[in-house]
Formats: structure tokens, C-alpha cells, sequence
């Protein structure tokens, strides 16, 4: 048994879980709402999350050149831009224009968001335009490529998920600070592990009541709340919090979190 729970650990820890893991959790609830309109359109959004992966990877190269810590052959740069651009070529020719237009927005503030001269990872900024981004724009994003319109009412669905995300933010963005010049910094660090603690407690009681608005059972609702719960509990342990990497522990319960979320609000109960 320990043997086992070592190997899970081991995969959990894995560089390439959190790569992988986050692209899918940002489009996986428009994706989930949005195709039990018109069923699920599985290429343009297996594209849509090829793209977020090239960006999810530009961002870390971009943390590290940050970060000084940054080795890599610069002979794959042609390679990277080429398949950006065949993956950008493909959304125009199966989605639209706009849908393009959008994801050359988000790769531009993704360059701004880590340009050296700017320090926008410095401030509150890189919180606001991150969750924007990456939780509205791409989740409207999502959700228009499977139903090809929008709702407004999409939006309400999609706070919680801002709280859920703003724990990750909080946390990337601690390991970005070089030195603490700013009172904003200062408070990051103190109060980090409360802050990303508070987030996510607060986005999984938006989900829980707006689940229960939406006339899902009290019953449903308290088994979806259980295993979140559990998740919790370990965030706040700190001899677990040692066996494992914080930003792979942090994507993991973001996808179960949104998993059970998107499905609770597709198949309510």
C-alpha cells in the first residue's frame, strides 16, 4: 500500500501533471456547458487545448527567464512559433476569426505579463489579468466553440471558478517575487498559505450554493462537497504539503474541483 501511495505521489509530482492538467481545467466547464447545446465538437477543442499548452509552456520559459534560471537550445524557438502558428491557422479555418483574435490577446498579455522592463508579476495586476483571462475570456472561449453563441447567464456560472483559480495565481505568483520592494509583496508573502486557503474555501461555497439555487439536492450537493473537503484538509496539512509539490497539489484539486463542478451543473441531480 505504501509502496503504491509512493508511485501516485511520484506521478502527482511530475512536472508535465501541472503542464498538462491546467490547460484542460480552463476550458473543461465552458466545455462541458456549452456542448449539451449542440454535442460535443471535439476537434476545435482538442485545437483550443493544443493551444493552451504552447502558451501554458511559453509561460513557464518566460517564468524561468524571469527567474534567471532559464537553459534551453534556442533552435526550438522556430519549431514552438511553427506549431503556434499551424494550431492558430486551423482555429481560424474551423472556429473563426474572432476566436483567433482573442487567443493573439491572451498570448499578448501573457508577453506583458512577464516583460522584465513592466514587472507586472510584481502586483495585484498580474492577479486581475490573470483570472480574466484565463477563467472568463478562455472560458467563454470554450464555451462559444462548442455552441458557436453566448449567454450572459455563462458568467454567473463561472465566479467560482475565479475563486478557485486565484489560489493557483497566488501561489505562481509568490514564487516570481525577487525581492520585497512593495507592501503588496510583503502581505503576499506573510499570508500567502491563508490567502490561497481563503480562495478556495470561498469558490467551493459559491459552487455549493449556487448548485443548490439551480434546485440540485441537498443530498448530491453534500457528497460533491465530501471529497473537496478531504482536498482541503490536506492543503492546510503541512507534512503533506512537504511530500508533494504545491503547484501539482494546487492543479490537482482545481480539475476534480471543476470536474465535479461542470458535471453537477450538466447533470443535476
Amino acid at each position: 500500500m505504501n509502496q503504491l501511495l509512493t508511485l501516485i505521489i511520484r506521478c502527482l509530482n511530475h512536472p508535465l501533471f501541472a503542464w498538462g492538467t491546467l490547460p484542460f481545467s480552463l476550458i473543461l466547464f465552458g466545455t462541458v456547458l456549452g456542448s449539451r447545446q449542440t454535442g460535443l465538437q471535439l476537434f476545435p477543442t482538442i485545437l483550443l487545448y493544443t493551444f493552451l499548452l504552447l502558451t501554458s509552456l511559453l509561460e513557464r520559459i518566460l517564468i524561468k527567464k524571469v527567474k534567471k534560471t532559464l537553459a534551453y537550445p534556442s533552435i526550438l524557438n522556430p519549431i514552438y512559433w511553427a506549431a503556434m502558428l499551424i494550431v492558430l491557422l486551423l482555429i481560424w479555418t474551423t472556429v473563426n476569426w474572432l476566436s483567433v483574435g482573442l487567443l493573439l490577446l491572451y498570448l499578448l498579455f501573457i508577453f506583458i505579463a512577464y516583460n522584465p522592463a513592466l514587472r507586472m508579476e510584481q502586483s495585484v495586476f498580474y492577479v486581475v489579468l490573470q483570472l480574466f483571462f484565463k477563467v472568463i475570456i478562455l472560458g467563454y472561449l470554450s464555451y462559444y466553440i462548442q455552441t458557436r453563441f453566448l449567454e450572459w447567464d455563462f458568467i454567473g456560472y463561472v465566479i467560482p471558478n475565479i475563486f478557485i483559480l486565484l489560489s493557483l495565481v497566488i501561489y505562481r505568483q509568490r514564487g516570481m517575487f525577487m525581492e520585497e520592494d512593495s507592501r503588496y509583496q510583503y502581505f503576499i508573502e506573510l499570508y500567502y498559505l491563508p490567502l490561497i486557503s481563503i480562495s478556495y474555501a470561498v469558490g467551493t461555497i459559491s459552487i455549493i450554493i449556487l448548485l443548490l439555487v439551480q434546485s440540485v439536492t441537498f443530498t448530491t450537493v453534500f457528497l460533491y462537497a465530501l471529497p473537496l473537503l478531504g482536498l482541503f484538509v490536506l492543503l492546510v496539512l503541512k507534512k503533506f504539503r512537504i511530500s508533494m509539490r504545491m503547484d501539482n497539489y494546487l492543479n490537482l484539486i482545481i480539475l476534480i474541483t471543476i470536474v465535479l463542478y461542470a458535471i453537477l451543473v450538466q447533470y443535476p441531480a
